[in-house]
């Protein structure tokens, strides 16, 4: 976990003690209810709700904290021996924006163990000469039984063992410091100040039962303080455990969505996040969640939402309220097992932040059938080939995408890996129950309006080895003989004749433009994406057969000059092109659009900071085709005018290397024009001055920079294309 700069320090401002009189039992703070609120420079920077509470032999702490300003929900919980204050246990789940963090440790004399999923354990030592260790993280929970532990233990130098980082720090305290009694403490309070490295705190408490009232970090600016404390027996929060995963639907403008509410638990503290999968990828923490007298309230101010329902045997039914209009809602525990598979699934491709939905059927001979849909991407129902469900183990085949998931069965959820072209994304299915429906919103209009079209646009297909690709053919108004035409060429991942990425759909505003301006334009779906068959794939061997097959339908077509073809290429297809360019008769031009200029080994190594090793590993192996490929090399065998056009902002094939290729070009006397597109990134969006590239602006419908068609155009009337 990391709550940002001032964690560490805050945690070190917890651990201050002094010594009273032992006990058979050791003086504690009360059961009870506690509120801490944390500040730093002034402003709120953590606000905890903790509970203590007697359990059999031990003393469970919890503590639910929201850290506002970062949007940081955390739950914690600790536990200890009754008799000595020993830890023994402690686990935290920390949700923000991108997702939940679940850490756990384990304890052993000098030794404490951090573990989280996915990741290999961290061995926290204690220091020879301090050998009593103590955990402790930045939330307030953290203050409430550590002075009773470290009274217990009988520590005046021990080691801190801190969870943010993993770190452990010496520490020594000064009992009874002097210091000037703050105002609005208890004036029988006494102070202790702790040093650990170069930060010292001073920490002011009852000295009868070690309840912190205030800490202070003034190196920091830092304060926590004890707002209020409710003594007593802490009282069960409903007739049963809320704890777990709820779902139902909402009947949202006639159509249901679906909405799911994980809720965790720690003694009288709730702790909730909400998921609505075709709005969020991520699960958002609630600002606000309680259970009193039988009904469950929550809500969330961000996206003015609030939940009032009944807590029944089976459900929970009530009312959801957003933006002033009210919706029934009744939420059922999640189903568990994956024996009946019949129903809706949903995760998210934890690499890609990409939800999907897997909806599982059964024919009239009983067999499992599927269909996914990737709502993000408006695709819905496409095929799979093939559903193994064997114990807990769960294999579905998509051969159509080149993908599979492959998961075992882990409680409520199926966890295993979704690989799509050798390239592995993590992969967790839920369901809220069996046989549930999941909305399918209507898919939205094209994203940006296009000029008024001088053009048709008629859908066609045409045979590749092994495939059927479908795409779209735009002829200019009023032709007259037959037109140059343009075959536009696929960078790589799963394309449409659209482009890439759904949201800017490159191609389709490019392809208008182009056509406007009086040339005839084939965009297809990439072989196994849209509407087209075959089994994808980003070998360049297979791809620039589907290029010749285009150029060949091309030719075939009234309308079509068969001597003037000119392929346009964008990113990997600006390598496919060059490739296959010098073998295809009819072509007699080439459009490289942000084409790479290295090897492909280069090219992702250099992408590599943005990928996890397995993924870069399987890239490798995807691209395998293009060892011993030289962009440099095969550009010298084209014998055709050549364009090429680079946006200086580009982060995925980077501008810095473009002269490999264009140096190449021209010595060996190449027909060559060269536009740096300034500002513009891969899609040859323009991105303003000032702003990042980093590729989320894919994702926010723009324009194309009106730069890209007009210097294709003034390119090739300059070349009498």
């Amino acid at each position: 976990m990391a709550f940002g700069r001032f964690a560490t320090t805050l945690a070190l401002a917890t651990l201050l003690a002094c010594p009273v009189a032992a006990q058979q039992r050791p003086p504690r703070p009360p059961d009870g209810t506690y509120v801490y609120q944390t500040t730093v420079d002034g402003v709120a920077f953590a606000n905890g709700d903790v509970t203590v509470s007697s359990q059999g032999s031990n003393v469970i702490v919890g503590d639910a904290s929201t850290l506002p300003t970062r949007g940081i929900r955390v739950l914690t919980t600790a536990s200890f021996d009754a008799t000595t204050l020993a830890q023994n246990g402690y686990s935290a789940d920390v949700t923000t924006e991108a997702g939940r963090q679940h850490t756990s440790a384990s304890f052993a004399p000098g030794l404490i163990t951090l573990s989280m999923p996915g990741q290999d354990p961290v061995a926290l030592k204690a220091s020879a000469t301090a050998p009593i260790e103590i955990l402790t993280d930045s939330l307030a929970g953290s203050l409430v039984l550590v002075l009773a532990e470290l009274h217990a233990l009988h520590a005046q130098q021990f080691t801190l063992a801190v969870t943010e980082g993993g770190v452990t720090v010496p520490a020594s305290i000064e009992w009874n410091a002097s210091a000037a009694h703050p105002a609005g403490v208890p004036a029988n309070d006494q102070a202790a100040m702790l040093t650990a490295g170069p930060i010292s705190g001073t920490l002011w408490y009852d000295p009868a039962t070690f309840t912190v009232d205030e800490a202070t970090v003034p190196s920091q600016n830092a304060e926590v303080k004890l707002l209020s404390r409710a003594v007593g027996a802490v009282a069960a929060v409903a007739p049963q455990s809320l704890a777990g995963t709820w779902s139902g639907t909402i009947p949202f403008l006639g159509a249901p969505q679906l909405f799911v509410l994980t809720i965790a638990q720690s003694g009288a503290m709730l702790f909730a996040t909400a998921q609505t999968p075709y709005q969020e990828s991520v699960s958002i923490p609630l600002q606000s969640v309680s259970v009193e007298n039988g009904r469950l309230r929550f809500a969330e101010p961000r996206f003015d939402y609030s939940f009032d329902g009944t807590v029944g045997e089976n459900a929970i039914t009530g009312t959801f309220t957003q933006h002033g209009r009210s919706y029934p809602l009744t939420f059922v525990p999640s189903s568990l097992g994956t024996r009946d598979l019949v129903g809706s699934w949903f995760g998210v491709l934890a690499e890609a932040s990409l939800p999907l939905v897997f909806t599982f059927a059964r024919d009239s001979e009983g067999t499992l059938t599927a269909t996914l849909d990737s709502p993000a991407q408006r695709a819905f129902g496409l095929p799979v080939s093939g559903v193994s469900l064997t114990g807990k183990h769960l294999v579905v085949t998509m051969s159509g995408l080149g993908a599979v998931f492959d998961g075992t069965e882990n409680g409520a959820t199926i966890d295993g890996t979704f690989t799509q072209r050798g390239v592995p994304y993590q992969l967790s299915l839920s369901r809220p129950y069996a046989g549930m429906s999941i909305a399918i919103p209507t898919p939205a209009p094209t994203p940006l309006p296009t000029p008024a079209p001088h053009f048709r646009s008629i859908d066609v297909s045409f045979s590749s080895t092994g495939a059927v690709l479908s795409g779209t053919l735009t002829i200019p108004d009023g032709a007259r003989g037959r037109l140059p035409a343009f075959v536009f060429v696929h960078g790589s991942g799963p394309g449409t004749r659209n482009g890439a990425i759904e949201q800017n759909p490159t191609f389709l505003q490019l392809s208008n433009a182009l056509s406007n301006a009086g040339y005839v334009v084939l965009r297809y779906d990439k072989r196994g994406i849209g509407e087209s068959t075959g089994v994808a794939t980003e070998d360049w061997r297979i791809l620039g057969q589907d290029v010749r097959a285009a150029v060949a339908f091309l030719k075939h077509r009234p309308e079509v000059n068969p001597n003037r073809i000119i392929l346009l290429g964008h990113s990997e297809g600006g390598t496919v092109v060059p490739l296959v360019a010098p073998s295809i008769p009819g072509v007699e031009g080439i459009v490289l659009m942000a084409p790479p200029a290295v090897s492909m080994s280069q090219i992702l190594r250099e992408q590599s900071v943005r990928m996890t090793p397995a993924m870069y590993r399987a890239l490798l192996t995807a691209f395998s085709s293009y060892d011993g490929e030289d962009p440099a090399v095969y550009i010298r065998k084209v014998n055709v005018p050549i364009l090429v056009l680079q946006g200086t902002r580009d982060i995925q094939v980077l501008p810095k290397d473009l002269h490999h290729l264009t140096d190449a070009a021209r010595a060996a006397h190449k027909r060559l024009t060269v536009d740096m597109l300034s500002g513009d990134d891969h899609l040859f969006i323009r991105v303003p001055p000032g702003t990042p590239s980093d590729g989320a602006e894919y994702q926010i419908p723009s324009w194309i920079d009106p730069r890209l068609p007009r210097d294709i155009v003034t390119w090739m009337r300059a070349n009498q294309l």
